[in-house]
């Protein structure tokens, strides 16, 4: 299912990617990268705060996971100036 979520992404089909990898992320939540993923296709859609959970929830899981890092400092300051 990630696999497939991954394709979607590189693909930019954000919107098929969205339920793959949700499914992935119910059937196995202890695996950040799959929790990443989920966050990118949700950040493609528009959805920054639910982007922000995955890669929160990504950090949990492995807190030494780089590009969830990346992915949410770069939502955060998304969230900050879209505050403003």
């Amino acid at each position: 299912m990630n696999n497939l979520g991954a394709l979607f992404i590189e693909k930019e089909r954000f919107d098929e990617a969205l339920p793959v990898l949700q499914k992935a992320v119910s059937l196995r939540k202890s695996v950040a990268v799959f929790h990443n993923n989920l966050g990118m296709a949700l950040e493609h859609t528009g959805n920054i705060k639910g982007a922000a959970k995955e890669y929160r929830t990504a950090l949990i899981v492995d807190s030494s996971n780089e590009k969830a890092k990346e992915n949410l400092t770069r939502v955060e300051g998304v969230k900050t100036t879209e505050s403003r």
